[in-house]
């Protein structure tokens, strides 16, 4: 298993409910995980009493934790029917005596949501002691409908509890794209999506949050005699860490809209524009609804629209008849940098440029954090203690950093900004620190280009409030091409400027990509036609960056930079990209933005009876980007239709193991690419919700004949 098991979704067991308030500690103490003191021992002993063996269709997943946070663990067995997709669970939690174990009550009244998942979003109640965790149940209400349903459970006394909050039903056409969504309350009364998101956030609002991990396990892991071996096996699924851990973080994803414009009679380029978006994702934007609104809004405000596009092009068509020899197109691009996006701040920084005539084009930075908590934006006068001073300070270190720039004010630089009435400043809240970015034209002529100062929290204890000085230990920060990044690289108190820049025309054969630290560089060449640079400190305190870039044929690599040694250095480079996703009935991609060096989401092109992208979990162990999954789970959404039956073997969906051997399934039938080891299998979603697994003899051959011979609706790259 993996050495750090810290994902996105934090481990109670091995990691500390990271809050949305400033009372961290006493949560850290609370939640830390406790010395198994031969719990994992004991509950390996009486496997007899907890461990089932699989049963034709039913499948048994098994979870070790510590949900009511008392210190002694618990073993919990779980199944879902194939048919019905209902769950089924039981919790074994070792007795006070530390003697044996006993069953916890559930509620025959109680409903049992779907908790066979990766993670779960968790609230701890302070005043009560009491942890809630948000499972959402999955059900079909209907031809073409489905309704998912909100929970909370809790585990108290040896007793657990389920409590509806709230359910979204969606409809879908034959297509299925969504058609209608309606919201309920707990009672089932049909409510607003404002009023669903509200109920979540009270419900919330008022508890410090996190994430659990939950490392299923199956039986096969289990079969042995041997207590030590199992043992060994439950403590592998505890995963604990080595002390430090990743704060809680935000789940991300983006897309690209592209809008072009050509004159109709001379096929000139009249407008070219660009925008960037940022979501959350469908587990964060649950736990943190007024999060999810707030980015929505931000986001909304600054993408251009076909109205917007049609006003740019009117301006640009004018240009046109007066001066056709000499008219360059019109743009305007919106590109985002995340930041930070934890669990007590995401910040996003925005850079937007644009042509609309003249000499130069114009560059403009824009940034917005948040609370993830309220989704309101942070004040800065919450961040620093002293808005003077601040205001002095960043003074002196403009002219320090700068002293060739043409400031307009020459006495008091920032006269106009950041006072009451005046223009805000645009700042990002950093993991080490606190950047302010000022935008050509701003404080001085566009040929000074843009201006920054990093205040790092280690360098200016005194001026930042004590709630926002701690610095997580693993985060990662989307880095801004060609802007000099001030940061402490290895956290030993000196200030490091570290730069990723990209050079080239992209219709030239190359790009050079560099990444330079202090005074030393290191520099490749790559065709690249889009490209990312994300900086990573992992918990083990190292720091890394890594490049991203998309070539030919839309392949893509990613770079590993190696900072930590006096001179930057090219530690690993893996052809794949970093996690993304399509939906059903929807043509867009979203690309998950990797926000945790202990787990990301990568994916790879495979040529396996098609061509398609997997994804894997991965991290990043020694500069090298790292996975134990075995198995890749498919991200586009495409499938084949059989042309005769096909026989193939019936598997469960989470463990892939062959429930029923030989099964044949009818012509006709669509097989929808699920997950594949990348060599010798693939696992095939039917309409009836079953999975199958054909065995590929070859890249394009199923038991020896040509895939398509069997299917329709084959694509192989190339």
């Amino acid at each position: 298993m993996k050495k750090y098991a810290i994902s996105r979704k934090l481990n109670l067991l091995t990691a500390v409910l990271l809050g949305l308030s400033a009372a961290l500690s006493p949560l850290a103490a609370a939640a830390a995980v406790p010395d198994d003191n031969g719990q994992l021992e004991l509950i390996a002993s009486k496997k007899d009493e907890w461990a089932m063996e699989d049963s034709g269709s039913t499948v048994y997943r098994y979870m070790i934790s510590d949900l009511d946070g008392n210190s002694r663990l618990e073993v919990t067995r779980a199944s879902m029917d194939p048919d019905t997709l209902d769950t089924d669970f039981h919790i074994y939690e070792v007795n006070e005596a530390g003697s044996g174990l006993s069953e916890c009550a559930v509620p025959a009244d109680s409903p049992l949501p779907d908790i066979i998942v990766d993670s779960v979003g968790v609230f701890h109640d302070e005043e009560n002691d009491l942890y809630h965790y948000l499972f959402t149940d999955y059900a079909r209400t209907g031809e073409g409908r489905q309704t998912d349903s909100l929970y909370s459970l809790t585990l108290e006394n040896g007793t657990v509890s389920t409590r509806l909050l709230c359910s979204m039903t969606a409809a879908y056409n034959e297509a299925g794209d969504t058609t209608e969504i309606s919201y309920q309350d707990d009672q089932g009364n049909t409510i607003t999506e404002e009023e669903y998101n509200s109920l979540i956030s009270s419900y919330t609002s008022s508890l410090i949050a996190g994430y659990l991990e939950l490392n299923w396990f199956g039986y096969d892991d289990l079969n042995s005699s041997d207590t030590a071996v199992i043992t060994q096996v439950l403590r592998d699924a505890v995963s604990q860490g080595e002390g430090d851990t990743v704060s809680g973080t935000l789940g991300l994803e983006f897309w690209t809209t592209y809008f072009t414009e050509v004159d109709d009679q001379s096929n000139v380029m009249l407008v070219s524009a660009v925008y960037e978006n940022i979501r959350t994702d469908e587990e964060t934007a649950r736990i943190y609804p007024a999060l999810t609104k707030s980015l929505q809004e931000f986001c909304a405000a600054e993408c251009g629209t076909t109205e917007s596009i049609s006003g740019i092009r009117k301006k640009a068509e004018e240009t046109f008849k007066e001066s056709p020899d000499s008219f360059l197109s019109y743009q305007d691009n919106v590109y985002y940098n995340v930041r930070r996006a934890d669990t007590r701040v995401l910040s996003i920084l925005e850079e937007r440029t644009s042509y609309s005539g003249g000499d130069h084009g114009d560059q403009v930075w824009k940034s917005i954090n948040l609370d993830p908590a309220t989704g309101a934006e942070i004040e800065l006068n919450a961040v620093f203690k002293d808005m003077t001073a601040l205001k002095a300070l960043l003074a002196e270190k403009l002219r320090a950093a700068y002293p060739e720039a043409q400031f307009f004010e020459k006495e008091d630089i920032l006269k106009d900004i950041g006072g009451e009435g005046q223009s805000p400043f645009t700042w990002t809240m950093e993991s080490q620190g606190v950047t302010f970015w000022f935008s050509p034209m701003e404080i001085a002529p566009y040929a000074d280009g843009t201006l920054k100062v990093t205040l790092l929290f280690s360098e200016n204890e005194d001026l930042f409030a004590d709630t926002w000085k701690e610095v997580p230990a693993g985060y990662t920060m989307m880095l801004a091409e060609n802007q000099p990044e001030i940061l402490d690289i290895g956290q030993d108190g000196r200030a490091d400027t570290v730069t990723f820049s990209v050079d080239g025309a992209m219709e030239s054969e190359e790009m050079t990509i560099t990444v330079r630290k202090n005074d030393r560089e290191v520099s490749y060449k790559e065709r690249y036609y889009e490209w990312n640079g994300i900086l990573m400190h992992t918990i083990d305190g190292r720091d890394y960056i890594l490049v991203e870039g998309v070539g030919d044929n839309d392949l893509r690599t990613i770079s590993v930079i190696d900072l930590n040694g006096e001179e930057p250095s090219i530690a690993s480079t893996k052809d794949a990209a970093f996690g993304g996703r399509s939906i059903p009935g929807d043509y867009t991609y979203y690309q998950q933005i990797p926000e945790n060096p202990e787990n990301f989401t990568i994916c790879e092109r495979i040529n396996l009876l098609s061509s398609y992208s997997g994804s894997k979990d991965a991290w990043l162990e020694n500069g090298v980007i790292t996975s134990d999954q075995k198995d890749y789970y498919i991200v586009d959404n495409i499938g084949m239709t059989s042309k005769e039956e096909i026989r193939g073997d019936l598997v469960d969906l989470y463990t892939g193991k062959v429930i029923a051997a030989g099964a044949v399934i009818p012509k006709g039938s669509v097989f929808t690419f699920y997950r594949t080891d990348g060599q010798s299998y693939v696992d095939f979603k039917l309409e009836d919700g079953r999975v199958i697994r054909l065995i590929a003899t070859d890249y394009n051959k199923v038991e020896d004949r040509n895939v398509e011979e069997l299917f329709d609706g084959v694509r192989f790259a190339g």
